[in-house]
């Protein structure tokens, strides 16, 4: 900084107020990281860049702007977002049909017995994409 001072015969102060502001960047850098590095330790992703935002203000009181939280996120802890893909509705394809046969076939069959039946909806798991980039 000192040479910067005496080439460009720049103000000191100046010079202070930029070494100020880059101090208070990295400050609010830091702060988004390790929100962010408590998100993924606590619910293991995280999900919203808003969910970054309100964990960067409840800790340390540091209002930050979204468009600034996925910057750091993308520049400096290289994370990526990709959008899931939707699958196309195969709910009468040939494979389905069969086993929705043989599943009611083996319902009956339990039914008649003592047996406790749990029926469990996973229908809408091919609209969430589990996978981390």
């Amino acid at each position: 900084m000192g040479r910067l001072v005496k080439k460009y015969k720049a103000d000191p102060s100046f010079v202070d107020s930029l070494r100020d502001k880059e101090r208070q960047l990295q400050t609010r850098i830091d702060a988004v990281v390790a929100a962010t590095d408590e998100i993924i330790r606590e619910q293991g992703g995280v999900r919203k860049v808003a969910h970054v935002v309100d964990a960067v203000r409840a800790s340390t009181g540091v209002a930050t702007r979204p468009w600034f939280v996925a910057r750091v996120l993308r520049r400096v802890m290289r994370m990526k977002y990709a959008k899931p893909r939707k699958n196309p509705y195969s709910a009468n394809t040939e494979c389905s049909l069969v086993l929705r046969f043989l599943f009611a076939r083996k319902l009956f069959e339990l039914s008649s017995t003592q047996a406790r039946l749990f029926n469990i909806d996973e229908s809408w798991l091919n609209d969430l994409s589990w996978n981390q980039r």
